[in-house]
């Protein structure tokens, strides 16, 4: 797995974090609905698109479950907001919420996994030619 095929994922986890957080001081374009599609973001379609390469991996089954936790707790502050309860929303999207706790676990899933796969490359016995991830 390269660097920069990482990164692009992770940044843009943050960027959709960044959206969240607008959207739940009532400034953002996220619904409880778009929310619940964890496929729709950056990072969800990276994850779906690598699953025939790395989902026998743990720590890709880890992260496919964090995200699904993710997007299921962004989904209840969504709707924490938009039934007039802002400030608990805000509170669980801060630095000592859930949602924080659970992006944290995400990111430094992902990075574990990159190692993981750095390992198995390195063995050169995970996948033949036809199977590497490009």
């Amino acid at each position: 797995m390269r660097l920069m095929e990482l990164w692009s994922p992770i940044r843009a986890h943050a960027e959709w974090i960044a959206l969240l957080r607008e959207s739940l001081y009532g400034q953002g374009p996220l619904t409880p609905a778009l929310a619940s599609d964890e496929e729709r973001c950056e990072l969800g379609q990276w994850l779906k698109e690598r699953k025939p390469f790395y989902g026998h991996l743990a720590e890709y089954q880890v992260a496919e479950q964090v995200h699904h936790e993710f997007h299921r707790h962004a989904t209840y502050c969504l709707q924490l907001a938009n039934s007039g309860r802002r400030a608990d929303a805000i509170a669980e999207a801060g630095e000592n919420g859930e949602l924080r706790r659970l992006s944290r676990r995400l990111v430094k899933t992902l990075q574990r996994l990159k190692h993981e796969v750095a390992d198995i490359e390195a063995e050169g016995s995970a996948w033949g030619p036809q199977n590497r991830p490009g």
